[in-house]
This record gives structure tokens, sequence and C-alpha cells, in this order.
């Protein structure tokens, strides 16, 4: 069945309406939470006064387990986390205020006598024997459900009859599913609480013996340290404390000192031996300085002369009740006085006849004291057996809650192991990543000093490209310059060559020049020799001939030169001939 779950509108219980409850209680100013007063104020009662006698024998409270069942609380939770110790904080303080006191007074639930202290404000605590220790309840002023529920084992945090948190033995607060898990119990716990608070509404209230008080009150006080220590070691218990302390101190101050001085009155009787009357119970004077003080505020509100009337008849009704209570207690001591002198008369009867009939009755007595020394040895035998049963049991359930805590233990172990085994396997992946970003770094650093050395290499093979090609630029270079120098000496030897063959033509152009002058002037010669002996023939023709008309006179022809020197041959020498030197192998 699917469980609903509904969150809290206020961060934790009302524990503010509890601090505020005492001047709601003394005069009810504002009229809020009208029925929850009017509850209050009919249950109040007066405080019983202790009596005395023998302890008498204590019923034990049946076991959460073998309470009847029960409707299955309803679960809510706390809205704010930080308010999870609300409720065992305020049972701590209320507890501690009361608890050093005797009770104020018993009642009779199913052959169980709880006993009950009343606060000031109403406010209730009830504690039941069970086991080995005791069970406690406790309730706002007003409230018909408690607030919380403590057993040995465990506690129950309650707001308006709602499951809201639990609490183990240590004071820890229990995860969600535990406390799904322990609603059953919690609502046989409700049901045991209501009526509880009914019972002691309506049933007759009874004095508490007080050698049960002086019996159970080491017990009180050990439990109450526990719950002491288990605060010391919960650090969210302190802390929430820590905010809360002086507001929870200031509130149960009083309680606490009247209850205190309740604890002393009764110390100081019973290193007398419960001798004299027992010292006047805690609520016997509060009720009437609550009704003065009231009074006071009333009256000074301008409370109407009727309302006044009625608040004293109130106050003398309740100082009647206190006056009652008192004469009942001392009626109930006179009757046990009484009856214990009927005892002692009926002792000093039988001790008599036991003197008449001592020789006939002796037998009959060791007889009789054997039987009840038997009886009284079975009686041990099973009250030890009874004694071990509850501690066997309250072993039983201390090895479950040990259990529990195992497993939470081990709960918690294991998710510390698998949370250290993740952390290591996450240590574990960032070195295989470190590993592997080193191995990459390396890989990179070896790449790079690959690729520097190749570059290296590369650099030096066209270094050496670079020495061959300057080699072989060189080489070049000098064989240019030698083809060159070859060249140039070629091109030079050329030039001597054609200065040569410049120089042998201008050589050959002189001698021609010369050789052909010398011709023309061989020729001039000739021609001016014919012409001289044309002369002279002329001459000694005109002079052998008759006058007559002159004949055609002849021109003149050069005489015709002799041969000229044969020109030299240069084309032996590669050389073309001089085109100057054509067509003058003759004479012109």
């Amino acid at each position: 069945m699917a469980r609903r779950q509904t969150y809290l509108r206020s961060s934790a219980i009302a524990l503010t309406a509890l601090l505020g409850a005492a001047s709601l209680a003394a005069c009810n100013k504002s009229g809020a939470n009208g029925d929850n007063a009017t509850v209050a104020q009919a249950g109040a009662g007066p405080a019983l006064p202790l009596t005395t006698g023998d302890a008498t024998p204590v019923a034990a409270a049946p076991r959460v387990d073998a309470l009847p069942a029960a409707s299955r609380a309803r679960v809510v939770r706390v809205q704010n986390p930080d308010d999870d110790y609300a409720y065992l904080d305020q049972a701590y303080y209320q507890g501690d205020a009361v608890e050093d006191a005797p009770p104020d007074y018993s009642f009779d639930y199913d052959g169980v006598n709880p006993w009950v202290w009343q606060s000031s404000d109403d406010a209730l605590e009830f504690a039941e024997p069970v086991g080995s220790g005791y069970r406690y309840y406790y309730y706002q002023p007003g409230a018909a459900y408690p607030y919380l529920v403590r057993d040995n084992g465990y506690a129950y945090g309650f707001d308006r009859g709602q499951l809201v948190i639990v609490y183990d033995s240590a004071g820890r607060v229990l995860p969600r599913e535990d406390i799904d898990r322990r609603a059953d119990d919690a609502g046989r716990y409700l049901a045991r609480a209501q009526g509880l608070y009914n019972a002691s509404r309506s049933a007759d209230r009874r004095s508490v013996v007080a050698a049960n008080w002086a019996a159970g009150q080491a017990q009180i006080a050990a439990q109450r340290s526990q719950l002491a220590a288990a605060r010391s070691r919960q650090s969210a218990w302190r802390a929430y404390d820590a905010g809360h302390a002086a507001q929870q101190t200031s509130y149960w101050q009083n309680e606490r000192s009247q209850r205190q001085d309740a604890a002393q009155r009764f110390s100081t009787w019973r290193n007398t031996d419960f001798q004299g009357p027992p010292p006047a119970p805690v609520g016997a004077g509060r009720r009437d300085n609550g009704v003065r003080q009231a009074q006071v505020q009333d009256n000074g509100q301008g409370r109407a002369p009727n309302d006044q009337q009625a608040q004293d008849q109130r106050g003398l009704a309740q100082d009647q009740q206190a006056q009652q209570a008192q004469q009942r207690g001392q009626q109930d001591q006179a009757r046990q006085q009484a009856d214990n002198q009927r005892q002692q008369q009926l002792d000093q009867q039988r001790q008599q006849a036991q003197l008449q009939d001592q020789a006939r009755q002796q037998d009959q007595q060791r007889q009789l004291a054997q039987q009840q020394n038997q009886q009284r040895q079975q009686a041990d035998v099973q009250r030890r057996q009874a004694d071990n049963q509850r501690q066997q049991q309250d072993q039983q359930r201390q090895q479950a809650q040990l259990q529990d805590q195992a497993r939470q233990q081990a709960d918690g172990q294991r998710r510390q192991q698998d949370q250290q085994r993740q952390a290591a396997l996450q240590q574990d992946q960032q070195r295989q990543a470190a590993q592997q970003q080193a191995q990459q770094r390396q890989a990179a650093l070896q790449q790079d000093q690959q690729r520097q050395a190749a570059q290296q290499q590369t650099q030096q093979r066209q270094a050496a490209v670079q020495q061959d090609q300057q080699r072989q630029a060189a080489q070049q270079q000098a064989q240019q310059r030698q083809v060159a120098q070859q060249q140039d000496q070629q091109r030079q030897a050329g030039q001597e060559q054609a200065q040569q063959r410049q120089a042998a033509v201008q050589q050959d152009q002189q001698r021609l020049q010369a050789s052909q002058q010398q011709r023309d002037q061989a020729q001039q010669q000739q021609r001016a020799q014919l012409a001289q002996r044309d002369a002279v023939v002329h001459q000694a023709q005109v002079a052998a001939t008759p006058k007559a008309a002159p004949p055609p006179q002849p021109q003149a022809q050069p005489p015709h030169p002799a041969a000229p020197p044969a020109k030299p041959d240069l084309r032996g020498r590669g050389d073309k001939a001089d085109p100057r030197d054509r067509g003058q192998d003759k004479p012109g």
C-alpha cells in the first residue's frame, strides 16, 4: 500500500506553544486553544503526598509488541531538518526539571500504576515500569496525545497524533525507511498514551508509596543520564540545543527549582527512615499562588466582580480539594497505623499461643518455616526466572538493537567501502589518465624530438645540399671563370690574332699601297717618258713635213706599266681575301 507523506507546515511541533502555555493556562487571556485549556483545568488537581509503608509489588506494563493491535501511525516529515531534535530536546528539559522529585500521584490502568508529574502549566509526564526500566510519555499542556514516547530502545516524536521522527538509544535520527517500518509500534504507543491520558483524567488518583519511589528513583536518574550522554555524542542535537538551551532553561527554571526543593525534602525524610509526616508535595501551595496571580492579573485588566467571585470560588474549591487530599492522606496514614497496631497485637497473641504450645508446635513451626522458606525460595526462583526472562528479553531487544546498529554500521561501512572503491577507481582512472597524458606528452616530446631531429637532418641535408650546390656553384663558377679565362684568353688570342691579322692586312695594304704607288709612279714615269718621246717624234715630224692643215691629234695613251709584284696569298692562314684587292691584279 502506498504511503502518503505530508510535510508539516511548521518546522517542528509547536514548541513555542508549550513555552507560552503557562500564561495561557493561568489566565487564558486571548481565548485561543480554549478547549485544551478547559480540559487541562478540569482534569488538573493537586498533587498527593507520599504514603509510608513497605514497598508494594510493581506490575510491569506490556512491551510494545505485546500491546493491543492499533492503527498504524500516519507518517509525516519535519520541514526543516535542523529542527529534527526539537522533540527529544524538549522532552529532555521537561524530564530534567521534574524527575528528581517524587511523582505527584499515580493511578491504575489495566493493573499497572504509572507515575505522573504534572507541571505548573499542566504539562504531563507519565512513567510506567516495563522490563528493567521505565517507559515515558510526554504531553504538552492540555494535549491528549504525547509529543514524545521513549522506551529503552527508541524515542518516537509525534505531532498531533502523527509520527514525525524516531531516535535510537544513542540519540541518532533514524533514516526515513526505518521510521516507516516503526509506524506500527508508534500506532500502538499512541493508543496506549491516549488510554493513559484518559485514565489519568477520570480514574481515582493514588498516592505514590515512598518506598517504591526510593527504589525506582535511581533507575529513572540512570535513564536520564543515558539520554544526556546521547545528547553529548550527537553533534546535530548539540547544535540544536545550543540555539534553544537558554529559552528552555528559562522556561523550566521555576519548575526545576521547586522540584529540587521537593527532592531535597524527600531525601531528608528518607534519611530519617521515613519518620514523621511526609513532605508536602510540590503542587500543594502552587495552585493557590496561581489563583492569586490570576486574580491580580484579572483585577489589573478590570475584570467584572462576578468573574472575580467565580475565580475566588474556583480557588476555594481547589483549596478544599487540596485539604481533602491531605485529609485522605492523613486518614490513609491513620488506617495504616491502626493496621500496624492490630498486626502487632495479633503478633503478640500468636507469640503467647506459640509459647504455650511451644513444645507441640515447634515441629509444625519448623515445617511451616521450611515450607515458607521453600515457598520464598520458589518465589525467589520464579522472580529470578522472570527477571532472567526480562533480562533475556531485554538482551534480545538490545541484541536486536545492536544488530540493527551493526546492520546500519555495515551499511555505512559498505557505503564507505563503495565510496572508497569509487574513489580508488577514480584515482586509478586519474593515474591512468595522468600516465596516458604523460605517455602522450612523452610521445609528443619524442615526436617533437624526432621532428626536430628530422628538421635538423633536413637542415643538415639542405645545408649539405646547399654546400654541394655551393661547391658545385663554386666549381661551376671556377669552371666558368676558367672557361671565361679561357674565353678571355681565346678572345685575347683571337684579338691578338685579329690584331696580328689586321696588322698583317695593314702591312699588306701598306705594301699594296706602296707597290701601287710604285706602279703609279712607274706608269706616270712611263707616260711621261712616252709623252716626251712622242713630243720629240712629233717635233721631228713637224720639222720634216711641210706645213699643212694639222691632222687631228690623237689622244695620248698612257704607257703600259710594268706588271705589279705578286700579291701575297693570306687565305692559307684562314683569312679571307680583302675585297679591295679584287680586280687589282691588272692595271686599270
